[in-house]
């Protein structure tokens, strides 16, 4: 006899996503030899299909649309493994985890790699010792360590030689292009008392925060708390305005 309380209780539950593994991945590939060799891999671990993109002599900048934590940049076919994986570098958040392909059979690319915040893979690598470098490079990211620790923030100083020269209005014009670009930008207005920089971003209700060493010590201060200076002006745009005697 069908029991109808019995089959709505036992009711099969939805697949919950295994979060083991690589969590997402984009390639930049020369070869067809190692796009195989990474889609096996893939497909064999059972992590998700990696977005695979073509790399030509202008490297595609990597567009928020991808969501992916680790970026491996295939630099078999370069002539110079260092320095095309610099101009590769400023298209990248620094939370992603970039781990770079190549041929060079070199101590100094390794460390000049690592220096820029780079993981180093030397080509031909068998399908196990790549899958097993991948999980060590995806618990780095979810643990905060390993070499992406190294990557910094690109700065960029709009100096003027006095006042009223129109620095201020550079640098909003400047964070705006890269905000509406996809990079994430964080403006600091170091103009501690009376500042129109809120008028040139055309914030409404704008107040810079205050701030002194009695009431929020910046010795003291960790990243949550210096998270909390950041007005979200707009996508992918912070400000850091502060005001007091600094």
């Amino acid at each position: 006899m069908f029991d109808l309380t019995k089959a709505l209780t036992t009711k099969a539950k939805p697949a919950q996503s295994s979060t083991t593994g690589v969590a997402g991945c984009t390639l930049f590939y020369q070869s067809q030899e190692c796009l195989n060799l990474v889609q096996e891999v893939f497909r064999f671990e059972g992590w998700n299909d990696p977005e695979c993109v073509r790399a030509n002599a202008g490297l595609t900048k990597l567009t928020e649309q991808h969501s992916s934590h680790i970026v491996i940049l295939e630099l078999n076919e370069s002539n110079n493994v260092v320095e095309d994986a610099k101009s590769f570098a400023s298209k990248l958040p620094t939370h992603k985890g970039v781990v770079v392909v190549g041929k060079e059979d070199a101590i100094s690319t390794l460390r000049s790699l690592k220096d820029m915040g780079f993981y180093y893979v030397f080509w031909p690598v068998n399908k196990q010792e790549f899958a097993d470098f991948l999980n060590h490079v995806s618990k780095n990211l979810k643990t905060f360590s390993g070499v992406s620790q190294k990557r910094k923030a690109k700065r960029v100083a709009v100096v003027g030689s006095k006042g009223g020269v129109g620095a201020s209005f550079i640098t909003t014009e400047l964070s705006s292009l890269l905000s509406t670009q996809g990079s994430d930008t964080i403006l600091v207005d170091h103009q501690y008392a009376d500042t129109n920089i809120d008028v040139l971003l055309g914030l409404k209700d704008f107040k810079p925060r205050g701030i002194d060493e009695f009431t929020a010590p910046l010795h003291e201060m960790d990243e949550e708390g210096a998270l909390s200076y950041l007005f979200n002006a707009r996508k992918n745009l912070r400000l850091l305005a502060i005001d007091g005697d600094m």
